[in-house]
């Protein structure tokens, strides 16, 4: 079995953990992951009293852009295993995974999968369960955690790194609004992809260096310091 096709089990404090040491300054929040599962954005099934989330498949709903239809890939063809046989094949895939029988247990027991007990053992659709996790056929394209951001906060950085090509509030809002970027409007915000805007600029203007999560914070710190000069000049 192609270990690609394990999902990655994580608890929402899980997934957010691993975004911020990715980089600190994300805008992904609980509540904005409550926001996505509510919504049925990505598959979250509810295990007693935690979410239960799919990160590659987060990962990769945030870096498809908004024209693009994520397609459900057909079953994977993995027939029935046993309880054993899956939890074993989550660990070999994913030393931090969630999957253990105590999980499945619960799942059997809120009525979220169906098993058939056979010489004292529990037989399991690993493809029924693979679904219910939003477990696809893996992308062609391997997808990186996406720097997510406030609009408002990006729109003076963006304007402020790429300032020879005098970007407007007209063009990055044109270029959000494209379709060509992963957006959501939460609590009257709209949270963006902020990687893909900069790709789109980059295509459109010239070739600049991919952007590093690292120079986010020294980008704020030169804002910050040319907003003082122009104050301390009026």
């Amino acid at each position: 079995m192609n270990y690609k096709s394990v999902p990655k089990l994580r608890t929402i404090t899980s997934v957010l953990a691993a975004f911020k040491t990715q980089d600190a300054n994300t805008a992904l929040t609980e509540h904005l992951m409550h926001y996505f599962i509510d919504n049925q954005h990505i598959h979250a099934p509810k295990v007693g009293n935690k979410y239960i989330v799919n990160l590659d498949e987060l990962i990769e709903v945030l870096n498809t852009p908004n024209n693009e239809v994520r397609k459900h890939c057909k079953p994977h063809g993995y027939g029935v295993k046993s309880m054993t046989e899956i939890v074993a094949l989550f660990k070999a895939a994913d030393e931090e995974t969630l999957m253990c029988k105590s999980l499945l247990r619960s799942m059997r027991r809120d009525g979220q999968i169906s098993v058939v007990e056979s010489s004292k053992q529990w037989f399991i659709d690993l493809d029924g369960l693979l679904a219910k996790f939003g477990a696809y056929a893996p992308s062609k394209a391997e997808h990186d955690v996406p720097l997510l951001r406030t609009l408002e906060e990006s729109e003076p950085t963006l304007k402020y790194t790429f300032r020879k090509y005098k970007l407007t509030t007209k063009m990055i809002t044109d270029i959000v609004h494209s379709g060509e970027v992963f957006k959501v409007n939460y609590g009257n915000r709209w949270i963006i992809n902020y990687s893909q805007v900069q790709t789109i600029i980059r295509r459109r203007f010239a070739n600049d260096q991919p952007f590093e999560p690292s120079e986010w914070e020294r980008l704020q710190k030169d804002i910050s310091a040319e907003r003082n000069k122009k104050t301390a000049a009026k």
